[in-house]
Formats: C-alpha cells, sequence, structure tokens
C-alpha cells in the first residue's frame, strides 16, 4: 500500500506523520467495525448460547481498547479473532517503511538534488512539465541498499527465525522488503539484478537455515515477478471482474 502511494509524490520526513495519518485512516474504519462486530457476537454467542467458538473468554475492555489501537497481541491480551493479528503488524511495517524511505529520499536529495519525475520512458525535472506526473523516480538503488539493509538483514538472519518477536514488524520486514522490491522491479523503476540479488541472498539464507515463511514468501516472489510479465497472465490479471476483487481485497480478508 504504501508503495502504491508513494508512486506519484515524494515522500520526506515531513511527510511520514501525514503517510501514517492516512494508511490509519485506510485500515481503520473497516478494521474497527470487524473488532466491535466480533466483541459483540462473542459475548452473543457465550452468554446467549454458551458457545466458545467465536473466543473461548469474554471480551474485557482493556483486551477491546488494544485491539482498537492495533496493539494486539503486544500487550499480552488474545486476539478477538483469527486473522486480524496481521492488521496490527501491517501498520508497524508501514511506519517502518515510509521512515526508512523518508530518510533515504533526504539522502538522495542531498548527494543528488531532488528525485525526478518518470514518464513514457522519460525522465523529467518536477515542475518543468506541466502535465500529471505518473512516477517519482527513486532514490539511487546503492541508497536505498543502505538504508534498508541493517533492518532487512536482522530479520532475514535473526528475527524471522524466532517465533517470540512474531508480534512485532522486524520479524517479517524481511518478506515486506522481498514484495517492495518485487513490486518496483515490476513497476521499471528499479533494474531487476536488485531483485534477484536478494531473492538470491534469501535463498543462500534457507540453505543455512531452513524457514518455511521464508521459503513460501520467495516462491511466491519469484512466481510473481516471471509470471506478471507473461502477456497472458497481464490479459487475465487485467479483467475488470479480477480488478474490482483486488480493490475490494483488503475488505473481503476481513469479512473472511
Amino acid at each position: 500500500g504504501a508503495t502504491f502511494a508513494l508512486r506519484s509524490r515524494r515522500c520526506t520526513l515531513r511527510d511520514v506523520p501525514g503517510q501514517i495519518g492516512w494508511r490509519v485512516l485506510r485500515l481503520g474504519p473497516a478494521y474497527w467495525l470487524t473488532v466491535l462486530a466480533t466483541a459483540l457476537l462473542t459475548l452473543v454467542a457465550i452468554l446467549g448460547f454458551n458457545d466458545g467458538t467465536l473466543n473461548e473468554t469474554l471480551p474485557t475492555l482493556p483486551q477491546l481498547a488494544d485491539h482498537l489501537t492495533f496493539s494486539q497481541d503486544v500487550l499480552g491480551y488474545d486476539c478477538l479473532t483469527t486473522g486480524i493479528w496481521f492488521i496490527g503488524i501491517a501498520l508497524q511495517l508501514e511506519i517502518a517503511f515510509v521512515t526508512l524511505f523518508a530518510i533515504a529520499t533526504l539522502i538522495n536529495g542531498q548527494l543528488y538534488g531532488h528525485m525526478d519525475r518518470i514518464r513514457d520512458g522519460r525522465t523529467t525535472t518536477q515542475g518543468t512539465d506541466r502535465m500529471k506526473p505518473v512516477d517519482v523516480a527513486l532514490p539511487k538503488p546503492w541508497i536505498l541498499a543502505v538504508c534498508f539493509a541493517p533492518l532487512t538483514l536482522w530479520s532475514l538472519l535473526d528475527s524471522v527465525r524466532d517465533p517470540a518477536t512474531d508480534v512485532w514488524f522486524h520479524h517479517f520486514f524481511c518478506l515486506y522488503m522481498l514484495g517492495v522490491v518485487a513490486g518496483w522491479q515490476l513497476d521499471g523503476r528499479l533494474h531487476s539484478a536488485w531483485f534477484w540479488a536478494f531473492a538470491s541472498l534469501i535463498a543462500g539464507a534457507l540453505c543455512w537455515q531452513f524457514v518455511r515463511e521464508v521459503c513460501i514468501s520467495l516462491v511466491a516472489a519469484v512466481t510473481i515477478v516471471i509470471t506478471c510479465r507473461m502477456p497472458t497472465i497481464q490479459r487475465v490479471f487485467g479483467s475488470k471482474p479480477l480488478q474490482y476483487l483486488g480493490r475490494i481485497s483488503y475488505s473481503l480478508f476481513l469479512v473472511h
């Protein structure tokens, strides 16, 4: 979500609070409604029908407040429903990504000046073209690597292998960045060599110590990168029904 949102405008450190606020507003309403509905249904199920299927214990106000602030599991409260833990992790990941991206943008600006707009295969300096911009160029790849590598490597070589850290974003950050790099590569904003170098690094880490979720993420990313360049796949996923499902996928996830 954040990578797509940052396509059409630069992200500076001053923009970080706004980006985080936008993400909360995007995630929040459907999520808060789901949490409240789940809590209500749990009360009805247990008190009215003695059925603990949704949750074995009655929800409490601290547990509800924990969920409404996207901090489920962090403070030790059980999730009200299976899968809802991911929303809190997703927000943590977005905050970390946007902050590091803003730092990369700042460094890039100090060394190379403002980033340029990319349009139809041509690069034009922002403000010199009246056409509506399509993409903003990324910071230099080596700057992105310097900014993102420490947290990514910590996640890949340590956190993702420790189940006790799975309530924090750094447990999943290497998997998140694999998706980010794949997206940048498919968008034509990053050379494919960077994706394959990252994928090779992850494959090497798997040879050192196998982690199932890392393996699944690597297979998924490589499959997406290879198949999304195929004309047939582009036509299939460009169809209006699938595009519509993509737009409502977050709501479908919550309802499910």
